[in-house]
């Protein structure tokens, strides 16, 4: 049974491997953010390198129940597969619009990602 996605589940998130439904492992979620006031978690980011010749590389997941669940055993699964990602759109950091959770919104590849924000 998928736990509901509040901020303290996600916060635990950061740090755990990710999976999809297909039990394919994409990465590890190392980061999430929020939106410009700190009042909601917008994405998890999922860093990569099991999509293309094991090249490190970095998504925005909008933290949305219709693209992640987290189980109660802790596991977190993508309702996405290695060929989506690899296809997604790619965007600076500092240049990623606040999801819309109303719809399914879109992963972003991210480009000049300098690592987790302490």
């Amino acid at each position: 049974m998928p736990l509901s996605l509040t901020t303290d589940i996600i916060l635990k998130s950061v740090g755990k491997r990710v999976k999809n439904s297909s039990d394919e492992t994409l990465g590890e979620i190392i980061e999430v953010t929020r939106n410009a006031s700190g009042s909601r978690i917008e994405y998890a980011i999922l860093k990569s390198d099991e999509i293309i010749d094991k090249q490190k590389r970095f998504f925005a997941i909008p933290v949305s129940s219709t693209l992640m669940k987290i189980t109660e055993s802790g596991e977190i699964v993508l309702f996405t597969n290695k060929d989506e990602l690899q296809s997604v759109n790619g965007i600076r950091c500092d240049q990623c619009p606040s999801p819309n959770f109303h719809v399914k919104p879109p992963i972003f590849e991210l480009f000049e990602y300098q690592g987790p924000q302490v």
